[in-house]
């Protein structure tokens, strides 16, 4: 994915996503849909980026990843806690 493609997208396109972990505390991390090389929200393939801080997109914090699940199979949120279910 491409991290030009997230720095370029403007603060509103990004969504507030709560992540809960096993321990059971929370995160305030960010989730933007990326539209890029015939990716898209309404694409049979998404790109998604998540990260902790949307400005800076730090290498430890930030993933940029794919999925087939439409928006209406799983929104931005559900991406994101899918995706991070290993972490």
């Amino acid at each position: 994915m491409s991290k030009d493609a997230a720095q370029a997208l403007p603060l509103r396109a990004w969504r507030k996503v709560v992540r809960r972990f096993r321990d059971g505390h929370t995160e305030r991390w960010w989730a933007a849909e990326l539209t890029l090389f015939g990716y898209g929200p309404d694409r049979p393939v998404r790109a998604v980026c998540a990260t902790t801080d949307r400005c800076e997109l730090p290498a430890l914090s930030t993933w940029y990843l794919t999925t087939n699940l439409s928006r209406e199979q799983a929104p931005l949120g559900e991406v994101v806690r899918l995706y991070g279910l290993g972490f």
